[in-house]
């Protein structure tokens, strides 16, 4: 890892700022930070354990906050969180014995995923009947499936959690944020936990990245809802830093940079 100057901590911050602000409003905020991360020259797999000390902390935030408002429906909400917290463990575990370049190959190709879902959203051609109503056994298998993708990776749980709860819930669209929020803090601090016991986290970079998503979370719930063009702006940033990533991870900027 190259040695961080003053403006790196300041890059951090506003990359936690800009992730708490998308992850308060939608999801894929981990993609600011895991982009700003690795940059700074933290190998992958310790860069995926440090994002999660910002993810962790925010999600706490963020449901307590749901909960003093009492829109955190728990009870309704135990069909989804417990297999996502079943999966999230596995994932988490395998993540951490994954070899660093494999994990930058890995990341590099769930920014792939994340852009084109970000730009051609598939999650509208999905039929909502199919599962809705139903006590079917996929709904589990799917929310196990989801959690070991956010034990393994975080980037874009959010996304998936929405989408999985619209199909299979009748959740409306405040609860089934609450609910994102609540499946992903269950997981967070026992994920947290696993990738501190194999020595992948970061804390002085890990708390400066959460300070900035504290402060982000804040003012996207005070002052980022009410603007018109904030999806806009999300959406455009989210791309970028997409983009950037694979660029980097794939060795594009460096083959750029050595002309």
């Amino acid at each position: 890892m190259t040695e961080l100057e003053w403006y790196h901590f300041v890059i951090m911050l506003l990359a936690g700022g800009a992730a708490g602000v998308v992850n308060t409003l939608a999801g894929s905020g981990s993609v600011f930070t895991l982009t700003v991360l690795i940059f700074a020259g933290l190998p992958a797999d310790v860069a995926n354990g440090t994002n999660r000390v910002g993810t962790t902390t925010q999600s706490f935030i963020a449901t307590a906050t749901f909960h003093k408002n009492n829109m955190l429906p728990f009870k309704r909400s135990l069909h989804y969180t417990v297999p996502a917290l079943l999966g999230a463990l596995v994932g988490a575990v395998t993540a951490a014995e994954v070899n660093e370049r494999i994990m930058e190959l890995i990341i590099g190709g769930i920014m792939i995923l994340l852009l084109l879902i970000t730009v051609f959203k598939p999650q509208q051609y999905i039929n909502t009947s199919i599962i809705k109503d139903k006590n079917h056994w996929i709904q589990y298998v799917a929310f196990v499936a989801i959690g070991f993708y956010g034990g393994f990776i975080q980037a874009g749980i959010g996304i998936f959690l929405l989408v999985a709860l619209n199909v299979t819930s009748h959740f409306n669209m405040i609860e089934a944020n609450a609910v994102k929020i609540l499946t992903v803090m269950l997981f967070s601090l026992p994920v947290l936990g696993i990738f501190i016991y194999n020595k992948q986290v970061n804390w002085p970079i890990g708390l400066w990245v959460a300070v900035g998503q504290a402060v982000g979370s804040f003012i996207s719930a005070k002052f980022a809802v009410k603007s018109n063009n904030a999806s806009v702006w999300i959406k455009r940033l989210l791309i970028i830093m997409m983009l950037t990533t694979i660029f980097k991870v794939f060795g594009i900027i460096d083959w750029l940079m050595s002309f």
